[in-house]
């Protein structure tokens, strides 16, 4: 260990020395900075600054001023309380009669906007015409008279009434039924033509068997009594419908009058030929 030179003060006054004065330092100001012998006046400023900031730390934090119970409860209602939506406007009473009326005026906008497959002439309408040509008229179907002595399934489908006007100009009214007829048996059916026509002409189609020909009108009394039960099964949504042969009914008194088209009950084998050619459609369509 060094120990503190006893002459030092005898040799500063020989040589005309003399202790410096102790540095003046701002508060602020590190002493060190400001003169290299102010070393004992930084390393107390030092212990000072350390002892401020352990008074700052041991301070108590501010209390903060009381609030009022009742003011303070208003602020929480109000945070957590939801906020109700906007109530809908009560829109006006529309009269049903005029409300049917705008929907009627109404076109669906899926038929501007869905782009449409090729037209019946082969041309694309490109999603904006909603006009389609005119479809090729339906090609006539089979006859009763094509059909008699079938196996035939009649599914009713609506009816209505129909009208002839006599060759003395009176028009009468006639009960007219439309029906999915369907012809389960046989070998294929030829017709068209005018086979009893004058001068008759030869079949020119054949249909395959087992053949449906859809919505065909039937004016035919006894097949339309026939089916009338089916037809009201129709009409609860029940699968109605009838199942017989095709053949003549009892020839009227009157040689100008035609005997009536009737279906004969059909038996065991009739119905099994029916039920295989169910499992293949659905009944209701």
């Amino acid at each position: 260990m060094t120990e503190a030179n006893p002459f030092l003060a005898y040799q500063q006054a020989q040589s005309g020395q003399t202790t410096p004065p102790p540095v003046s330092v701002s508060p602020t100001q590190n002493p060190a900075t400001v003169s290299p012998t102010a070393n004992d006046q930084a390393a107390q400023y030092a212990a000072w600054l350390a002892s401020q900031a352990a008074a700052a730390q041991a301070a108590p934090a501010p209390v903060a001023p009381p609030v009022d119970p009742a003011y303070a409860a208003f602020l929480a209602a109000q945070q957590t309380a939801p906020v109700a939506p906007p109530t809908a406007p009560v829109a006006a009473p529309v009269d049903p009669a005029y409300a049917a009326f705008l929907a009627s005026q109404q076109v669906p906008a899926a038929q501007f906007i869905a782009p449409a497959p090729a037209g019946h002439n082969g041309a694309s309408s490109a999603g904006t015409d909603p006009f389609d040509d005119p479809a090729p008229p339906r090609p006539k179907g089979p006859r009763l008279d094509d059909m008699y002595g079938r196996l035939l399934l009649i599914i009713p489908k609506g009816m209505d009434k129909g009208k002839s006007t006599e060759t003395d100009g009176t028009v009468t009214t006639y009960d007219r039924m439309s029906a999915d007829v369907i012809v389960l048996d046989g070998p294929d059916m030829p017709y068209g033509g005018k086979p009893n026509g004058r001068p008759p002409t030869p079949h020119d189609r054949v249909a395959n068997i087992p053949h449906r020909e859809v919505a065909m009108y039937v004016s035919a009394k006894a097949l339309i009594s026939q089916s009338r039960d089916a037809w009201a099964k129709r009409q609860r949504s029940e699968p109605g419908m009838v199942l017989g042969r095709l053949a003549y009914g009892e020839q009227p008194a009157d040689p100008k009058l035609q005997a009536p088209w009737i279906l004969e009950k059909a038996n065991d084998s009739d119905r099994a030929v029916a039920r295989q050619y169910l499992a293949t459609i659905d009944p209701f369509a």
